[in-house]
């Protein structure tokens, strides 16, 4: 496979800058895994079969960061930050007043299998246009959001994102192009937003112990929310009472159709209809 590598890591006083390129050329498709303990990421589109990774963090925190193929199968590559032995996640910001500040930018034209672990993650992530076949999330704690801003270019087969003591929003879900979205939370707050070009029904699970959930949803999509466990409702708006949950007034004639499925100990639902699509 040919492939260029680009890599500059220079020192500016206390502050290590890692820049690194990389040309995909050679394979139908990219697995892509990021894993940064404790971070503020952004993911964003980037250009033509290229991955463009740049970080910035105090010196001393980190035995490395790279990003590279894994040895053995240049089709995988992995971003990677690794804390030094002694160093916490949770104390990280207070031990060094900083922390690693990292952009990834993905190749739009190319099929990619994205996966995202991080400890700590102040994350900002904007998917859109990209050739997205599976999406993996990963957090402990936390702020994420997770923008779909245009459509993806590829079916998301596989759709997963697990998250702890932490606020994620997910926006303009359906631009994803999905048929099942798997979300698994502990306790935290969780913005969902439904709008998009959606192409197919989809169904997402949503599985919680204690978190406040706003849902909101264009007028011409048809929702089903269905509830399991001890669940409470802060606010219904356009919708009727079933015997599992509510449903849309239109969810019968809808073009596209989502059923929301919530189990957990305690949630506080709020849903509500905003615009179209």
């Amino acid at each position: 496979m040919n492939m260029i590598l680009l890599l500059a890591v220079l020192t500016l006083g206390d502050i290590l800058t890692f820049e690194r390129s990389l040309k995909l050329k050679g394979c139908e498709e990219y697995e892509i895994e990021i894993s940064l303990g404790a971070a503020k990421v952004k993911v964003l589109p980037g250009g033509h079969r290229k991955l463009e990774v740049s970080a910035r963090y105090p010196e001393g925190i980190l035995d490395y960061f790279r990003a590279v193929p894994v040895e053995g199968n240049p089709c995988r590559i992995t971003v990677e930050g690794k804390l030094r032995k002694g160093i916490k996640i949770e104390n990280l910001e207070k031990l060094t007043d900083k922390s690693v500040d990292a952009e990834i930018k993905l190749p739009t034209d190319v099929p990619v299998d994205l996966e995202l672990n991080h400890g700590l993650a102040k994350a900002t992530l904007d998917l859109g246009g990209l050739k997205l076949r599976g999406f993996k999330c990963y957090f402990g704690t936390g702020k994420t959001a997770i923008d779909f801003s245009s459509p993806n270019k590829d079916e998301l087969r596989e759709f997963e994102v697990d998250h702890g003591l932490a606020t994620l929003k997910l926006l303009h879900v359906g631009n994803a192009h999905f048929k099942k979205l798997n979300l698994e939370h502990g306790l935290s707050r969780l913005y969902l937003d439904l709008s998009g070009k959606w192409k197919n029904d989809a169904e997402i699970d949503i599985s919680s112990a204690l978190a406040t959930i706003e849902i909101v949803a264009p007028k011409d999509l048809g929702v089903y929310i269905k509830m399991k466990g001890i669940l409470s409702s802060k606010d219904m708006e356009g919708v009727e009472k079933t015997d599992d949950g509510y449903r849309t007034l239109n969810y019968d004639k809808a073009k596209h159709r989502v059923t929301i499925e919530i189990e957990g100990a305690l949630n506080l639902v709020d849903f509500r209809i905003e615009g179209s699509n």
